[in-house]
């Protein structure tokens, strides 16, 4: 006879695996009224918890267990267009935080991951009590939400798309918002947005380009110039837009940007002058481009806590409103923008 299972049950009561989940351990997070009717359900179809996996999970998350050595998994997907494992600003930190939190580490990325066929079951036959996931992760990591119940959840940073998970990452509007500030108290109004679209859309691709229009409606309407659609790494598209629509200030994606009118001969910020959304810690310490410094470390800290938060409070398996933490991204000055007033 086929075992009933969370997502059976869910199916049934019309609810959401996680609210199953918490529902037959009876956690206290969810209303009274829920749970009995959850419990209910599960009653009438037969349902039975595996042992074993009820006497691991009591082992692992007993109320009184201290959480110190408990390992926390680390998935970094690889990004397009870029070698490797995820960039390390994550990484390095989010290992950090999770030993200063008194975590152990798996770090999973790129062959690592692949070698898995069945990788759920692999965290959890090493006892890991969360999962962080971030780079370009599949869509359809999570199109067994059975298989993850027993994780607390969390994505760092946003790449591809939303994963369902609750989120720390960059808070996109303010990012924008403030580069163009930036530029328009220093007196540009040509202000040319470069950053690209990539071949798969992301959602953050709509947010910049969402803004940026609302944005540009602050501009005289002869200085408006169109926001660059072509591919993100077309950059001989990048140079048509620029000696086409000739801004006098180029806000670029990162400082890949800087390199392109570096090399056409443009000098900065003589000619052009070039402000990037992104700056990574190599370019802030060269001090040579102003831009956004987007806490890259403060992300990766504010997962770890929210992560430890979770596991804490039980709160497991992928969520019915998962949480969209935004943090704001800092102004770094450099001599790529001058006051032109």
């Amino acid at each position: 006879m086929k075992r009933v299972s969370l997502k059976m049950i869910a199916r049934e009561a019309g609810v959401s695996v996680s609210t199953v989940s918490l529902a037959l351990r009876n956690t206290g997070t969810l209303s009274r009224e829920m749970t009995e009717r959850v419990q209910k359900v599960a009653k009438k179809m037969g349902y039975r918890p595996n042992p074993v996996l009820a006497a691991l999970a009591s082992k692992r998350f007993s109320e009184n267990a201290s959480l110190a050595g408990t390992p926390v998994a680390l998935l970094g997907y690889p990004i397009d267009g870029v070698e490797g494992p995820p960039p390390n600003f994550y990484t390095n930190r989010l290992e950090f935080n999770a030993k200063e939190f008194g975590y152990s580490t798996l770090l999973l990325t790129g062959d690592d991951l692949e070698n898995y066929n069945d990788l759920p079951r692999m965290l959890y036959n090493r006892g890991v009590a969360g999962v962080i996931v971030y780079g370009q992760a599949p869509t359809d990591l999570f199109q067994s939400p059975d298989d993850w119940t027993p994780f607390s959840l969390v994505q760092c940073g946003r790449f591809r798309s939303s994963l369902r998970l609750s989120c720390v990452r960059p808070n996109i509007f303010q990012a924008i918002k403030m580069v163009f500030e930036k530029a328009y108290e220093r007196g540009y109004r040509r202000i040319g947005f470069c950053f690209g679209q990539h071949k798969v859309t992301l959602e953050d691709d709509e947010a910049r380009f969402g803004v940026a229009l609302r944005m540009q409606n602050r501009l005289p309407p002869k200085a408006r110039i169109p926001i660059y659609e072509g591919g993100v790494d077309d950059d001989e598209a990048k140079m048509r837009w620029v000696q086409k629509h000739k801004p006098e200030i180029v806000i670029g994606f990162s400082s890949h940007e800087w390199y392109l009118l570096k090399d056409a001969g443009y000098k900065i910020p003589q000619d052009i002058s070039f402000v990037s959304l992104q700056l990574d810690p190599y370019h802030i310490k060269r001090n040579e481009i102003a831009g956004l410094d987007q806490q890259s470390n403060k992300i990766a800290q504010e997962c770890i806590v929210l992560m430890d938060q979770m596991i804490r409070h039980k709160t497991v398996g992928i969520p019915e409103l998962p949480l969209d933490i935004l943090l704001p991204s800092t102004w770094h000055e450099a001599p790529s923008i001058e006051c032109r007033l």
